[in-house]
């Protein structure tokens, strides 16, 4: 197989030399003359709808490519863009998809570099990526870590790294800058002007200033999410408690899970060690992170909101 995929990729990097101008202009072409193929190499069946199902339907957009592997539940967004566009401007499309169906990884691609993620895992967005390769460099390097996004890899459960010897692991040339993706914290709205109304339903997740994303299951762990990442940046302590409101009438986070009076939280939830009270609507919770952050000196604009639509 592995003979069969250095191929096509050699193929394929002189198509991208031969094609690049009408590849360049047009996201269908380069589907079709690149991202298709190297698929199909791959094992995937793109006329398969038990395998794949392209331009598909998330009700937050439409995923290019969503990758099923014969499973009842969707393994993998593909999101992709015409070759010469930095794959960083498919990010945000693909994690709101992800978040929203539960996918675990993605993939973004511009038809020569591909990047592949682990949508949960946590860390910042350099962390989550758990390949990557150039169909423009060496020809067998790229093709041992596409073998990452094989179908059987995915048929038998969570994707596993193939080992890449290293004598074929081809070293960066040091006369070339390197490109800085953007952080993702360009998706979404702030938090800072994020209004609900009554019975509508909590957003996919947060995104804060360092790319970390954390997914909210419900209202009642939006000031979860934000203490969590507080207190995994060394933000929030318990030498900072209790964090009060900015009338400092009430506690916001607590060693314990205690009010000012001493009564016993309502509806107390731990995070990061600290305790929240989570006895509010949705507009007052979303007030409350708002103001944990500011105690804690972070601009609530800062933080993205990712709907979950």
């Amino acid at each position: 197989m592995l003979d069969e995929l250095n191929g096509v990729v050699a193929a394929l990097k002189a198509r991208i030399e031969q094609h690049r101008d009408i590849l360049s202009r047009n996201e269908a072409v380069t589907r079709y003359a690149l991202i298709d193929p190297l698929l199909t190499a791959l094992g995937w069946n793109l006329a398969d709808p038990a395998q794949v199902q392209p331009e598909y339907h998330t009700g937050n957009g439409i995923a290019d490519y969503m990758m099923l592997a014969g499973r009842s539940n969707p393994q993998a967004v593909i999101e992709a863009k015409r070759l010469g566009v930095s794959v960083s401007e498919g990010i945000s499309q693909a994690i709101s998809y992800c978040l929203e169906h539960g996918v675990p990884y993605f993939v973004v691609t511009n038809g020569a570099e591909w990047h592949a993620y682990e949508t949960h895992r946590m860390g910042p967005l350099d962390e989550k990526r758990i390949v990557q390769f150039s169909l423009s460099g060496a020809t067998q390097p790229a093709a041992m870590k596409a073998l990452w996004l094989w179908r059987g890899n995915f048929e038998v459960g969570a994707p596993v790294m193939p080992v890449i010897p290293e004598s074929q692991v081809q070293p960066a040339p040091t006369d070339v800058v390197p490109v800085i993706d953007p952080p993702v914290t360009t998706t979404g709205m702030p938090l800072s002007t994020f209004h609900v109304q009554p019975g509508e339903p909590p957003p996919a997740a947060l995104v804060f200033p360092d790319s970390i994303v954390k997914p909210i299951r419900n209202w009642t762990y939006l000031q979860a999410v934000v203490v969590e990442w507080l207190t995994e940046t060394d933000q929030l302590t318990p030498a900072h408690c209790p964090l009060t409101t900015p009338s400092g009438g009430a506690y916001l986070v607590n060693v314990t899970a205690t009010k000012a009076n001493g009564s016993p939280f309502l509806r107390p939830i731990q995070a990061g060690g600290l305790w929240i009270d989570a006895d509010h609507v949705g507009s007052s919770l979303i007030r409350r992170a708002n103001q944990i952050l500011q105690a804690r000196n972070v601009d609530p604009a800062t933080v993205r909101v990712v709907p979950r639509n």
